[in-house]
């Protein structure tokens, strides 16, 4: 190769790895300008009500899909006393609903069901809370017919205007 066309090449490089440092802090910028919207959509107590599992919903607008972080804390506490556990993007759980069942079969394990998503991250099979130990059981495939359409905080939204779902 010529060194004139290395030289070429080596400006061409440059030039897009600024342009793609750009846009990221450009884009770091807006999320920092324009936060996406956050909302804690479900709150599930364990069978005893020793902790509470929480859902929050992320809707980061009109060209991305919904993320769902999960938490778990005990009651009472402030939300930033909340333990993570993991999230999920562009989870859903049937054909027209967003989001992720939580349930929690004993005081020491909580179950993530949803159908199909696009992206899962839980980090470990176990969380610790109070000194206590809580098994994560991940249940993809589950897919739940009675999730009423669309992203969950906007049912939600829908169910307080209609308390009959209309």
């Amino acid at each position: 190769m010529k060194i004139a066309t290395r030289h070429r090449v080596r400006k061409l490089c440059l030039v897009i790895g600024l342009g793609a440092l750009i846009t990221d802090m450009g884009s770091m910028v807006l999320n920092w300008l324009y936060p996406p919207d956050r909302y804690v959509v479900l709150r599930k107590e364990s069978p005893t009500r020793r902790y509470v599992a929480l859902l929050e919903e992320l809707n980061g607008g009109a060209t991305t899909s919904f993320e769902y972080n999960i938490y778990v804390q005990s009651p009472g506490q402030p939300f930033t006393k909340k333990v993570f556990v993991g999230f999920l993007y562009g989870a859903v759980r049937n054909t027209f609903a967003y989001g992720v069942d939580l349930d929690w079969p004993s005081d020491n394990t909580l179950r993530v069901q949803y159908w199909r998503a696009r992206a899962t991250r839980i980090p470990s099979s176990v969380v610790r809370l109070d000194d206590q130990v809580i098994h994560i059981q991940v249940c993809p495939g589950i897919e739940n017919d009675d999730a009423p359409r669309g992203g969950m905080f906007y049912a939600l939204q829908k169910q307080r205007r209609a308390p009959d779902g209309r």
